[in-house]
Formats: C-alpha cells, structure tokens, sequence
C-alpha cells in the first residue's frame, strides 16, 4: 500500500507523513471508503481508507503480463496496458 499513488493521496487529505516521497502503484481502479463522523463540539469529520490499489498490468516484451509494478521492475515493457 505504500507504494500506491492513492494512498499517498489520502496521507495528504489526513496531514499525516507520508510512508514513500515517490509512489509508483498507479492504481487502475482505486477503492477509497469515505466515512463522515459527528465531532464532539458540532461539526463533522471525514476519515479515508484505502480499500483497494490494484495496479495497471503491464505488458512485457515478451508478450507477459505484470501484475504487480514490482515483478515488472527489471523487465522492458512496451508501451500500453493490459
């Protein structure tokens, strides 16, 4: 999950550090569960949750398919995505 740009997105609405300065998880169809929350004193807070990162599948140039960035790393990819 640290390495999905969604979940650094959602490190950013909570202020909170971010756990890589350099995501590379583009996630094809990122799940976000947005829950709404009275706060004690009126007013309402808003808490984020990444559910789901699923990465794009890239092809190699071999004809495979990546599922995860990270089996990819060291194969030439062609242009494209599954």
């Amino acid at each position: 999950m640290d390495r999905c740009q969604a979940y650094h997105a959602v490190e950013r609405q909570h202020g909170v550090a971010h756990l890589t300065d350099d995501p590379d998880v583009n996630p094809q169809d990122p799940r976000i569960h947005i829950s709404l929350h009275d706060l004690n004193g009126g007013g309402v807070g808003v808490e984020w949750d990444v559910r789901a990162c699923t990465p794009l599948k890239l092809i190699t140039d071999d004809g495979s398919d990546c599922a995860l960035i990270r089996s990819c790393r060291d194969e030439p990819l062609v242009a494209g995505s599954a």
